[in-house]
């Protein structure tokens, strides 16, 4: 209890200038001392029967009398987890859901390792989506110091694994090990933290580490380790690794170098649970492509620091997308069955490294799966171990830029060899799109990307913009297919192709380049005019502005330009 009355105890302090009567204290310093302590045990028991006493008008369904109770209690400077829990658990009884978990929000920053404030969040997802539900318990169940709290948690988890549709998995963690011997005792114990004992198996494949971490591992009880003869790269290992877990669960592929802060990994369950069409997802870190936090912290503990502040409930915590960085990624079991290839989850062909993330994310849309970044689960990463750089003969630790160059670009014609496309031009986001938005627009707005390739970003629009509308043209049927499972996209030619949508519906029409190599600019012109609607934006490229006919054209059709964004130039449509 004394976690939640800190503010208390400036109550109860004793003022000993008047305890001082005749220039001779009225009492001793031990009895000073031990009114001190009779007085603290009397205002947190006080308490404590307030607490429980509004936890039973809250159980009894006396939500006005309960409220008005925890309103006097706030206005005597009462503060403290309990009191968070009260006002989140009352919320959640009247209905008001995104309230609570706001209340929760704040409490879980301060204390994120509070039992009862995820037992809260669970209620709040129990007529939702029961497996996220039973994640919020399991979690509650990690942090619970009471055995009477615990057996009410199992029994209450015990009750929603006999519901219908229940598939909350066991998770192996699988690890690729090389060097960083240090690193590797914080991965590891970081897994150990975050996740509840008995639920979970680590399995580490080693590629003849030479800093002793081998040693360390041979230690350790609960890690299944597979010592490599050679450093076969970061592919086969995971694949040795995959082979060895047991496949009825999740499969977590981290990285020797990553470290997982607290409710990092709980957060991205909960993104993989939400719903069937989800098969991965990928922490937001200091050092992942695509995926970098900003500001971006520089050390381990700055990451953790920063954590406390972006692992907690959000309204909108996911982004789609079409390729995740292989550092961190949580499989689903189903997905990783449906995509694994004769037992592997990787393709060799990428060994020692590079593009092999990429082939997984791809072959994971291909097989009708979802990919999600996960912007409320934070991860350190190191980056740029795991391998000797471009090269995996034993002879050869360490290899120059030019060598990792050549690796990476061997991996990349390798990956377009396979899939007949060049993801590194698909995968980029440009951020300058979401920039380029009036942001204090309430109203849900449309948008309409043209040449928008697998729909990276239109996927990142639809993450900053929730309420937002997102559609896109591209001409290459692979990336369409691909880029189907994140975003709205159509397969065809954006100057011939017969826009399905309403005339004058969209907001914004990001057409950049597709303007510039239009064969006829006026038709073209005319029909980006005639889906725009009175007062919307066309952006195309700053490039533009030199060549006159589009200008004169633009100016023809109502346009007026109204800005600059990098890159980008805004026309407003009359």
């Amino acid at each position: 209890k004394l976690r939640g009355f800190r503010a208390l105890t400036e109550e109860i302090c004793i003022d000993r200038e008047g305890m001082v009567e005749g220039g001779k204290e009225s009492c001793t310093c031990h009895e000073r001392e031990k009114d001190e302590q009779e007085s603290l045990s009397l205002v947190i028991e006080g308490e404590g029967r307030m607490v429980e006493e509004i936890a039973k008008m809250i159980a009894e369904g006396r939500g006005q009398e309960a409220a008005q109770a925890i309103t006097r209690a706030k206005q005597e400077g009462k503060v403290g987890s309990d009191w968070i829990v009260l006002e989140a658990e009352l919320a959640v009884t009247e209905g008001r859901i995104e309230e609570a978990r706001r209340l929760l929000a704040e409490g879980l920053e301060q204390d994120p390792e509070h039992s009862e404030f995820f037992v809260v969040l669970g209620e709040t997802y129990s007529f939702e989506n029961s497996n996220l539900a039973y994640l919020c318990f399991e979690q509650a169940l990690l942090y619970c110091q009471k055995e009477e709290d615990e057996e009410m948690i199992c029994a209450v988890m015990e009750e929603m694994r006999k519901r219908c549709g229940f598939r909350v998995r066991e998770t192996s963690f699988l690890i690729v090990s090389y060097n960083d011997r240090e690193l590797m005792k914080e991965c590891v114990s970081a897994i150990r933290k975050s996740v509840r004992r008995g639920t979970y198996e680590i399995v580490v494949v080693d590629n003849r580490s030479t800093d002793g971490v081998q040693k360390w591992l041979r230690d350790q009880l609960d890690i299944r380790l597979i010592e490599n003869g050679r450093n076969v790269g970061y592919p086969t290992g995971m694949n040795i690794a995959y082979r060895a877990c047991r496949k009825e669960n999740d499969i977590f592929m981290l990285n020797n170098d990553a470290v997982l802060t607290p409710n990092a990994y709980f957060w991205l369950r909960m993104a993989l649970y939400a719903g069937r069409e989800v098969g991965a997802v990928g922490p937001m870190s200091n050092e992942a492509s695509g995926q970098t936090i900003s500001p971006v912290p520089g050390t381990m503990e700055e990451t953790f620091l920063l954590a406390k502040g972006i692992n907690l409930p959000s309204e909108n915590p996911c982004e789609e997308a079409l390729s995740l960085t292989g550092f961190a990624v949580l499989i689903g079991a189903e997905a990783a069955k449906s995509v694994s290839m004769e037992k592997d989850i990787m393709d060799d062909r990428y060994s020692p490294a590079y593009f092999e993330d990429d082939d997984l994310s791809v072959r994971i849309l291909y097989a009708g799966y979802r990919n999600r970044i996960v912007h409320n689960a934070l991860v350190y990463h190191k980056g740029g171990s795991g391998f000797p750089e471009g090269n995996v003969k034993e002879e050869e630790e360490k290899v120059p830029a030019q060598a990792k160059m050549e690796l990476l670009q061997k991996s990349r014609k390798q990956f377009v060899d396979k899939w007949g496309f060049d993801i590194w031009v698909y995968k980029g986001v440009w951020t300058d799109f979401a920039d380029v938005i009036d942001k204090e627009q309430n109203a849900p707005i449309r948008i309409l990307e043209l040449d928008c390739g697998m729909g990276a970003n239109l996927c990142y629009l639809q993450y900053r913009f929730p309420e937002s509308v997102c559609a896109g043209i591209d001409r290459s049927p692979l990336a369409v297919g691909l880029g189907r499972r994140a975003a709205d996209l159509r397969y065809g030619d954006c100057e011939t192709f017969a826009f399905p949508w309403r005339k004058h519906s969209f907001d914004y029409i990001f057409a950049v380049d597709a303007l510039g190599r239009a064969a006829d600019k006026a038709s073209f012109t005319g029909k980006l005019a005639n889906y725009l609607k009175e007062g919307g934006f066309l952006v195309i490229h700053s490039d533009l502005l030199q060549d006159e006919t589009i200008q004169n054209l633009l100016g023809k059709e109502g346009f007026v330009r109204t800005g600059k964004v990098g890159d980008l130039c805004n026309y407003r449509y009359r």
